[in-house]
């Protein structure tokens, strides 16, 4: 089996172990669930929740986000850790959404990756072409295989190798 077939048969098999899983990040738009991923970095998605409703409440559209100072958003997020950066970056990923989306956000990598505070491993995540996130217009997203509880980077491999494991038989992928 060659590299291409591997893929298409792994992700064949995730598409039917996880046909329509939960998402765990709370959010209402693909506004709303860019502004939850680049939040989670370096914090855990129940702290983006318990943040992200008084946010959104504020504004849970680029267009009424990009009117919202700074200094509120920074507020507002200050127990995700980074947030002086990711309080910048929302807002003026905010701004180019509107200035050059139409308030939309962008469905392609590329226009992803060039927003202020959205790096490779988020646009992969909001991607609507990604393994990760089905269509954001649909509002349907596939969670990490990746997330697990436990800090420790070791823990996480180990348990996603794990996983692999029992849903992936070597044979399959040979």
């Amino acid at each position: 089996m060659i590299k291409s077939e591997r893929a298409e048969f792994v992700l064949a098999r995730l598409q039917a172990l996880y046909p329509n899983p939960p998402v765990p990040l709370d959010h209402s738009n693909a506004f709303t669930l860019l502004v939850a991923v680049l939040l989670s970095a370096q914090c855990t998605d129940e702290r983006v929740n318990m943040v992200t409703p008084e946010l959104f409440a504020k504004a849970d559209n680029a267009r009424d986000m990009a009117k919202v100072r700074v200094p509120t958003i920074l507020r507002i997020i200050r127990s995700c850790g980074l947030s002086p950066r990711k309080s910048k970056a929302i807002s003026e990923l905010s701004k180019i959404l509107v200035d050059e989306h139409d308030g939309e956000v962008p469905a392609d990598m590329e226009a992803l990756e060039r927003l202020p505070g959205v790096g490779h491993k988020t646009g992969q995540r909001c991607d609507g072409s990604s393994i990760w996130c089905s269509c954001l217009s649909r509002g349907h997203s596939h969670p990490s295989l990746g997330s697990t509880v436990g800090p420790d980077p070791r823990q996480k491999r180990q348990a996603n190798r794990s996983r692999l494991k029992t849903n992936f038989s070597r044979t399959h992928l040979e």
